[in-house]
């Protein structure tokens, strides 16, 4: 039992370690990359691509589970969410149920504050646009 414990939480520390170094690097070169050298043009289209075409909804759950539980500062998570919504208005219900099967009550309702038209149909707070 004790040993099993002490190697679980060494090959942690070490993944824990690994995956720190991996997002600020992501943090330190790619994202910088994005908003200093991409039009916005461009950036809507990678982030429709992204959406519509590489990846599925249950990788994008599983994406926004992480990040929305990661980010420590609200405002980064309205972001975040309305960053897909600018790339991908047509699909602002898909990523508002993708949402609100991975947060907590109070952060969806926080969420669906600032940003409405991610409720989607049938939901509490759904307004028909047309």
């Amino acid at each position: 039992g004790q040993k099993v414990l002490s190697t679980l939480a060494a090959d942690f520390g070490a993944w824990s370690t690994a995956v720190q170094a991996h997002l600020r690097h992501e943090e330190d070169s790619i994202t910088v990359v994005a908003r200093k050298y991409l039009p916005l043009e461009l950036a809507r289209q990678v982030t429709h691509a992204c959406f519509t075409e590489v990846t599925t909804a249950e990788d994008w759950a599983v994406m926004f589970r992480f990040v929305l539980a990661s980010l420590p500062v609200f405002q980064w998570k309205i972001r975040y969410v309305k960053a897909f919504v600018w790339g991908v208005p047509e699909r602002a219900q898909e990523i508002g149920l993708i949402v609100y099967r991975n947060v907590d009550r109070a952060t969806w309702l926080a969420l669906t504050q600032e940003l409405p038209e991610i409720i989607p149909r049938g939901l509490a707070g759904h307004q028909r646009l047309y």
